[in-house]
């Protein structure tokens, strides 16, 4: 399995990032329509199984999260961004196991709906937009915004998650940076998430090593 879904996401991804600036900085904002894949964006390909266009200012790391199959940040502009995948089937079953899996719903809103739920509990939600639906490459997918403030942590976070349903995988890519930060970054992570690229003829084979 590459992703427990039982995991506390934010036990990994939450305390690193904002530690790097003394003081927030308030950014001027982008417009998603003057960016460009070719100009603004590099394309990361993980092995033979997906692609997406990442923001040419973020490197890769792996020191985001353990479990994403995909990590890239700027620690100077403090963005951050990772991708985790999973198969349907193994999400379904730990979500069953939670008791959180809905049979009236699809596998998609199941999911969307966790990650809301475990990335905004216990926390000082500043706001929160509800999932949207859309498509990407084809294939249905739901994204949803949030700030959030923590009590060990001195300014709020702004996350971005887009879920896509593949036909045998769910694919997880979430985004984050200071809010002061939003209007500037939040365009370049809409910007890569609508670039993910499934390899369809090899989805089969993912998990199979």
């Amino acid at each position: 399995m590459h992703f427990n879904i039982l995991k506390p996401l934010r036990t990994f991804i939450l305390i690193v990032p904002i530690l790097f600036i003394g003081c927030e900085q308030f950014s001027s904002e982008t417009d998603y329509n003057s960016l460009s894949y070719k100009e603004d964006f590099r394309l990361a390909k993980v092995e033979d199984r997906y692609q997406m266009y990442l923001p040419k200012f973020m490197k890769s790391t792996n020191d985001l999260n353990e479990d994403a199959s995909l990590q890239f940040k700027n620690e100077l502009k403090e963005t951050y961004t990772i991708l985790i995948d999973e198969t349907n089937e193994e999400a379904k079953a730990a979500l069953q196991m939670l008791g959180s899996y809905k049979d009236s719903i699809s596998m998609l809103e199941n999911y969307i709906d966790f990650q809301k739920e475990n990335l905004t509990q216990d926390v000082e939600v500043i706001s929160l937009k509800e999932p949207l639906r859309k498509r990407i490459d084809g294939m249905p997918a739901m994204t949803f915004e949030t700030t959030i403030a923590f009590e060990e942590i001195i300014y709020p976070v702004s996350y971005h998650v887009t879920v896509v349903e593949a036909k045998e995988s769910l694919f997880m890519i979430m985004s984050w940076t200071l809010k002061s930060r939003k209007k500037k970054y939040f365009p370049y992570f809409e910007k890569a998430s609508n670039s993910l690229e499934v390899f369809k003829a090899r989805e089969s084979e993912v998990f199979l090593d």
